[in-house]
């Protein structure tokens, strides 16, 4: 066995019985596997699926900046807004509030807009019932409603993407 091996595999196993790698998709690890295979000849890398779909995640994201804006400021508007949180309450009973995606938490930003996706016009004219000059998120999710492209990529996400 020779001294790189025993670093790898202290026990003695044949190089060419290694065959799976497993590890998540950073760039060093794939970098690190097509590294390996030099040693390991049919070394064979995995990367996790969980990584894979957040990365495809993450690439919707990028794709939809009108959408992302409007995530973004919808979840501000009733942060720390008990009065705004109790006006939505009352004119939407049955809807709960906007969710509050986190980025390291992988698929909220989908939920996310599924979420306003199938409650666009309500909360469109929520959001408009608030004075403008209230909030800057405010200011910024009524100029985003306005938008006719966005209940297009609600609906293009919905459609979509809801199963990823």
């Amino acid at each position: 066995m020779k001294d790189w091996q025993f670093f790898f595999l202290p026990e003695a196993v044949p190089s060419e019985k290694v065959l799976l790698m497993l590890s998540d998709a950073a760039a060093y690890m794939v970098k690190t596997a097509s590294n390996l295979t030099i040693f390991y000849e049919h070394l064979i890398h995995c990367t996790c699926l969980a990584h894979g779909l957040n990365r495809i995640a993450e690439t919707i994201r990028m794709q939809f900046p009108l959408v992302n804006k409007l995530i973004s400021n919808g979840k501000k508007i009733f942060i720390k807004a008990p009065l705004r949180v109790q006006m939505f309450k009352e004119k939407l009973p049955n809807i709960p509030l906007p969710p509050e995606p986190v980025l390291t938490r992988w698929g909220t930003w989908l939920d996310a807009a599924i979420y306003y996706a199938n409650n666009f016009e309500d909360f469109k004219e929520l959001i408009f019932e608030f004075p403008e000059t209230v909030s800057k998120s405010i200011q910024d999710c009524q100029s985003v409603l306005e938008q006719h492209e966005l209940q297009n990529n609600l609906a293009y996400i919905k459609s979509n993407f809801n199963s990823v």
